[in-house]
């Protein structure tokens, strides 16, 4: 996945954050990457470290992927799930940060994205 981040047609905003990680960012190599998985090198590598690390949660927004990964027991989380719990708490201001999100590759249902600013705008009420 890093290194489809470095990917020189990544939106300026990735190739940013990529270029300057924070502390907390940890990059792992995977060396036996489940080739059994009909996807993409970056989903292959993501499940087979989730099930090497044990993780709690896997983040993967492909929806093949997402099968693969909770057929193999794992549990799943997307962008968005992470960031309207973010939002939640308090962490973000969710309309800013969809705004933000929408000026890179990343996509989401329109009907999607409303309801969740609706439930947010409830929230703070």
């Amino acid at each position: 996945m890093y290194f489809e981040l470095r990917n020189p047609g990544a939106p300026q905003l990735v190739s940013d954050w990529i270029s300057n990680l924070p502390d907390w960012v940890e990059i792992h190599t995977v060396t036996n990457p489940d080739l059994t998985l009909a996807l993409g090198q970056g989903e292959q590598e993501a499940i087979t470290l989730a099930l090497q690390m044990e993780a709690d949660v896997l983040l993967m927004d492909e929806r093949k992927g997402r099968r693969e990964a909770l057929a193999r027991g794992l549990t799943v989380s997307g962008t968005l799930n992470v960031l309207d719990i973010a939002a939640e708490r308090g962490l973000i201001e969710l309309a800013s940060v969809l705004e933000r999100l929408s000026q890179t590759s990343f996509r989401a249902s329109s009907t999607l994205v409303q309801e969740m600013l609706k439930r947010d705008s409830e929230r703070h009420r």
